[in-house]
Parts: structure tokens; C-alpha cells; sequence
């Protein structure tokens, strides 16, 4: 997808293994929760206006590539995860070249990669090209809860959601050997 093309409706991450290629079969992950602004930097963000939230919204694999879709969106405030936006703020794929989990001292993961696309582009400035890494805490499952995740685009900003719930599937995890 080049840069500046409109959003499309998301897809969730591909069930079967086929069509994906190395860290896509081995990890799946849909993780959506509030946007936090105290967890924004940089800060300065303006409060969403009464009755909204800002919503972030994290998917791999997204299509066939091992791309990671992030979404900053603003809902209905107390929306369901995968409510339709009202407003995308920021999308932008993010190629990963990288994943590793760890259970010491808890649950935890890392996804690393390069910004390859920003179909729509951020409000903190140009992506395209920046390093990305998108940590957080997690319980495993289909009804998985994440702690502190988010992503951080080098030089530009980073965004935290203190809790976010969706799903993560791990296969022949890499991990720190607990």
C-alpha cells in the first residue's frame, strides 16, 4: 500500500498459516484499547471532544506480509473493539523483521520493524521509513488482556494504551529461556 492511500476496512489476522510468511505463522495479534494521553508523547494532544475516545487499534499479520496495521481512531466513548471509526487520526504498516517474548519476570513482547506505508499520515509528522517497536505485557489467548502496549516511531512519537483486550496467538515462541 503506497503512501497516502485512503484506509480500508481492516482484516483481522489470517486464521490459517497459508498465504503468511515466517513471523506471521508464528504470531497472531489483534490488540485495541483507549489511547491514554498521559501515555502520548509528545505530549500536548488535545482531550477528545465529550462523548468520544481516542482509540488504538494493533493488528499482525495484516494481509499476506508480516505487516504489523496500526490505527490511532476516535469512537464512541465505551465503544466495543472493532467499533467502525468516526475519525482515523494516524494509520501506518509497519514491515516487522522482529519478535520476541519473554515470561520473566511476567509475560511480555517485542515487535520490531520498519515503517513501510502511512495511508493516513500522522499528525506528529512524517513516518515513512522511521524504526518501530511495539512492546507490552500480555496474557496469551483468544481472549488475550495486554498491559502498557504500544508502539514508539523513532524521532516521532510514541503512544501507550495502559490496557488493551483483542486476541494473541503464539507459536514456537522465542523467549528468554525462564
Amino acid at each position: 500500500m503506497a503512501s497516502g492511500e485512503s484506509a480500508s476496512a481492516l482484516q483481522s489476522p489470517a486464521s490459517s498459516a497459508e498465504g503468511r510468511s515466517g513471523l506471521g505463522r508464528r504470531v497472531q495479534l489483534v490488540a485495541e484499547g483507549v489511547v491514554d494521553l498521559q501515555f502520548v508523547i509528545p505530549p500536548g494532544v488535545p482531550a477528545p471532544p465529550d462523548g468520544l475516545e481516542y482509540r488504538g487499534r494493533f493488528l499482525f499479520p495484516a494481509g499476506a506480509a508480516d505487516v504489523l496495521d496500526a490505527m490511532i481512531f476516535v469512537a464512541p466513548k465505551g465503544s466495543a473493539n472493532g467499533v467502525e471509526p468516526l475519525l482515523v487520526i494516524s494509520r501506518w504498516l509497519t514491515r516487522i523483521d522482529r519478535f520476541e517474548s519473554s515470561h520473566s519476570p511476567e509475560n511480555n513482547l517485542l515487535l520490531t520493524g520498519r515503517v513501510i506505508a502511512t495511508p493516513v499520515p500522522s499528525p506528529f509528522g512524517p513516518q515513512l521509513g522511521r524504526l518501530a517497536a511495539y512492546t507490552g505485557g500480555y496474557s496469551a489467548g483468544r481472549n488475550a488482556t495486554f498491559t502498557r502496549f504500544g508502539g514508539s516511531l523513532s524521532g516521532n512519537h510514541t503512544t501507550l494504551l495502559p490496557t488493551a483486550t483483542g486476541s494473541l496467538i503464539l507459536h514456537d515462541e522465542d523467549h528468554d529461556g525462564d
